[in-house]
């Protein structure tokens, strides 16, 4: 009789636990959901998570709160995230390829094995942007602008990709530029307008508004088309510069051990706010493309894209300071 009593006793327990457990789990998120940002607002990351956010906010019952720590190439805040809790409520967002070993001597972080995988949702390509200080207005006259300075052009940066993609450029073209780093993308855009900087790679984003003012001129685009948004702009191969097409991804990365459940519900809500008609659109005029994937199908996309930038290093030289 005590022994069918105590496993009448652990059946109900594990019911019970189950039972608690589903409750857990469906209780998930109970609370605002912290989305962190490496980099400082105003990027085009800080603009995309907003669009995403309000979409997300709606299917999820929760706030979506972005925090900002800027620094150190965004490692500083992916590190923030790699040592969060693993319970769905602190996220990171951006683009993992900046922060990886590859492109960071110090703190680097390692997406693939630090944290999991939520969503792809959208692609950025890069954009090739001169200060309208210079006397030049297309990319052969900026090429014949750089070979004659002593040092090259002044290019400013606020993530070392984009130093890489500098080296691309010169050994394609004899391009010769020097580097200055910034901590952001919008002090990259100051420095621009105040004439301290002459080039720069980059979303387009920021320098949006002072287009139409002939601040800054667009010069090409680092991708195999031409974006709806700026119908006028060439891409890199319409300049003389065939298969130099590239671009970041940004996505959601949680804490390790988060579980599956939550990503797979982050993922879902994720990806189907990217497909928002209206938020595709704000995405688009922002000069980026929508995409909303799996995690698994951010993890394979990832991967293809550091063997391209490894063998970009490995034919460079390329070195992060």
């Amino acid at each position: 009789m005590r022994q069918a009593l105590r496993i009448i006793t652990l059946v109900i327990s594990i019911i019970a636990g189950s039972i608690a457990s589903n409750g857990w789990a469906q209780a998930w998120p109970s609370k605002p959901i912290k989305v962190v940002i490496g980099f400082p607002p105003g990027t085009i990351i800080d603009a995309t998570m907003r669009l995403l956010g309000v979409e997300m906010e709606k299917k999820l019952g929760q706030q979506i709160v972005l925090e900002f720590k800027p620094g150190a190439n965004g490692t500083i805040g992916a590190k923030a995230v790699v040592a969060a809790p693993p319970d769905g409520y602190t996220l990171s967002y951006g683009n993992s390829v900046s922060i990886h070993p590859l492109f960071t001597r110090n703190n680097a972080v390692d997406a693939t094995k630090e944290f999991v995988s939520v969503s792809n949702v959208l692609t950025t390509p890069f954009y090739f942007i001169s200060s309208s200080k210079l006397p030049a207005r297309n990319f052969d006259e900026l090429l014949k602008l750089a070979k004659a300075a002593p040092d090259g052009l002044s290019q400013g940066n606020s993530v070392e990709v984009i130093d890489l993609i500098f080296e691309m450029l010169k050994d394609r073209t004899g391009f010769p530029s020097r580097s200055i780093p910034y901590k952001g993308s919008s002090q990259v855009v100051v420095a621009m307008l105040a004439g301290e900087v002459d080039v720069t790679i980059g979303s387009i984003l920021a320098y949006i508004p002072h287009i139409p003012t002939g601040k800054v001129n667009p010069i090409f685009i680092l991708a195999g088309k031409r974006h709806p948004q700026f119908p006028n702009l060439p891409t890199a191969s319409e300049v003389g510069i065939p298969n130099f097409e590239l671009a970041l991804d940004y996505g959601l990365w949680a804490p390790l051990g988060t579980p599956n459940d939550i990503v797979q519900k982050l993922a879902s809500e994720a990806a189907a706010a990217a497909r928002v008609p209206s938020v595709a659109e704000q995405i688009r005029k922002l000069g980026s493309e929508p995409v909303g994937s799996t995690p698994e199908e951010q993890l394979r996309t990832f991967n293809a894209q550091m063997s391209v930038w490894a063998e970009a290093i490995r034919k460079s030289g390329f070195k992060p300071k």
